[in-house]
């Protein structure tokens, strides 16, 4: 039997072959090939540092360009991309990573859908924080359970079903078959916000719906929506949104 002279790796090698991969190809094009799921860098001041294509088209842009040094306020309304920022400071502040975090994603053809997302802290070679790595997954749509607990996912139908109802955290635990504060701490641990803000949330994306697909007056949609009257709607709407109910619809217009 011919001897083996191949020499064994070892520990020294792993640096160097380390260094002969490129990371911005191959790491990039390793995700994309997986369906539904996006990868993003951002740096310190959440700016898009790098992705790939599919996070790309999932902000409704054609070209990396478009994206590349522009932060979730310049494609998300504010209450959604506060979201979205709240979680880069808590993984720059803090050094730990966030994992399974649900988040609303509102498209550019206005439709809601669910995107699960793991953020980790980047790092450079001294060990400083230089900036967030995420992946998105889609979850599925909103009108669809994604939650593992089901308790959860019926409370989460009871805000989707009723959402243009009075609907209150006692009513909302009673769904899930929880305690109040059970269920309070149990819904901000998956979603990042309490019932009530997300309750907010819906009924926002609602009048964002209804204000681009329909033709209605701003008092039927504030009524169809959960709102006590079209004043309460554009209070809401303005402090979550950055302009008025009116204002969003011209924009959506051109």
């Amino acid at each position: 039997m011919p001897k083996r002279t191949s020499k064994m790796t070892t520990d020294a090698d792993l640096p160097h072959f380390s260094a002969q991969i490129r990371p911005r190809d191959f790491y990039l094009q390793m995700i994309s090939a997986i369906p539904d799921v996006n990868i993003f860098i951002k740096d310190t001041r959440s700016r898009w540092m790098m992705c790939d294509d599919g996070f790309v088209a999932l902000l409704g842009c054609r070209t990396k360009d478009e994206v590349i040094g522009k932060t979730d306020t310049d494609f998300f309304p504010p209450h959604l991309s506060q979201v979205f920022l709240d979680g880069d400071k808590q993984v720059m502040g803090t050094g730990e990573p966030l994992l399974n975090h649900y988040e609303m994603v509102l498209k550019d053809d206005f439709t809601l859908e669910w995107y699960v997302t793991h953020k980790f802290p980047l790092r450079d070679e001294a060990g400083r924080i230089i900036g967030v790595a995420g992946i998105n997954a889609r979850a599925g749509r909103v009108d669809t359970p994604v939650l593992g607990d089901p308790r959860l996912n019926r409370a989460l139908e009871h805000i989707r079903a009723y959402y243009n109802e009075k609907i209150s955290v006692e009513t909302l635990a009673s769904t899930a078959g929880m305690s109040r504060r059970s269920f309070e701490r149990q819904f901000h641990q998956s979603l990042g916000c309490s019932s009530m803000t997300y309750l907010r949330r819906v009924r926002i994306n609602a009048v964002c719906r209804a204000l681009t697909s329909s033709s209605r007056s701003l008092s039927e949609i504030s009524l169809s929506c959960g709102y006590s009257d079209q004043s309460h709607m554009t209070r809401e709407f303005r402090k979550l949104v950055g302009e008025t109910p009116r204002e969003y619809r011209l924009r959506g217009q051109h």
